[in-house]
């Protein structure tokens, strides 16, 4: 397909993970899997959660938890983690599930509290 100036897109990357994950190739399902997220037009595509969830079943299976590791990053930098309908569609727990806007707001609160109490403590850059 390339040979000829075509362009995979993530619906076939996924494809082709898809026959690895059932060889059992966990490697070459990944570097599909990678190909997939990068793809032109990926913002709007997803992993079939069948493919996902047999994905990660494999790396379970063959206790890979560094291809595991590197698959759930892919799914939380497309956003997919947030989605709580498609995360249990996975079989992802709700401790699996990213909550990025949630700790973040906490993260800011702690900093926020952190600076006020070094105000008050006549610590910091800010005080006079």
């Amino acid at each position: 397909m390339v040979d000829v100036g075509g362009k995979p897109n993530s619906s076939t990357w996924e494809t082709l993970a898809e026959g690895h994950i059932k060889e059992q190739r966990i490697s070459e399902a990944l570097s599909c899997w990678k190909e997939a997220f990068s793809a032109e037009g990926s913002k709007s595509w997803r992993p079939k959660p069948v493919n996902a969830s047999a994905f990660l079943e494999l790396c379970e299976q063959e206790a890979n938890s560094v291809s595991k590791e590197l698959f759930m990053g892919l799914l939380k930098q497309s956003g997919q983690r947030k989605n709580k309908s498609y995360a249990s569609l996975i079989g992802l727990a709700d401790e699996d599930v990213s909550d990025d806007d949630l700790s973040l707001k906490k993260d800011r609160t702690n900093i926020t509290k952190d600076d006020d109490d070094e105000k008050e403590a006549g610590e910091g850059p800010n005080c006079f």
